[in-house]
């Protein structure tokens, strides 16, 4: 039987953890309809470059996906992100 290694955090764990929930920065109260995060590979690096893009913003609703790379320049991961923005109240200007 083979036992899975012990899995410590790294900071390039953290950096994914903390920035990938969040990866589409859409505000004002905007609700989330999915996320999905594929990591490729996990690689120990000092900083994540997050190239975050919004796909389509269409009939109240947001989809946008983010690349994750390494120091290296390496794709460690990919995020994308689909929600619902927020009504503005009839008669206001946006």
């Amino acid at each position: 039987m083979n036992e899975r290694p012990f899995y410590a955090p790294t900071p390039t764990h953290n950096a994914m953890r903390i920035h990938l929930p969040g990866a589409i920065p859409i505000t004002m109260g905007s609700s989330s309809l999915d996320n999905t995060l594929r990591v490729r590979c996990i690689r120990p690096t000092s900083w994540c470059l997050l190239d975050a893009r919004i796909q389509g913003i269409a009939n109240g609703f947001f989809h946008g996906e983010t690349c994750v790379f390494a120091e290296d320049g390496t794709l460690i991961a990919t995020a994308s992100q689909s929600g619902v923005l927020p009504r503005q109240p009839h008669g206001s200007e946006g």
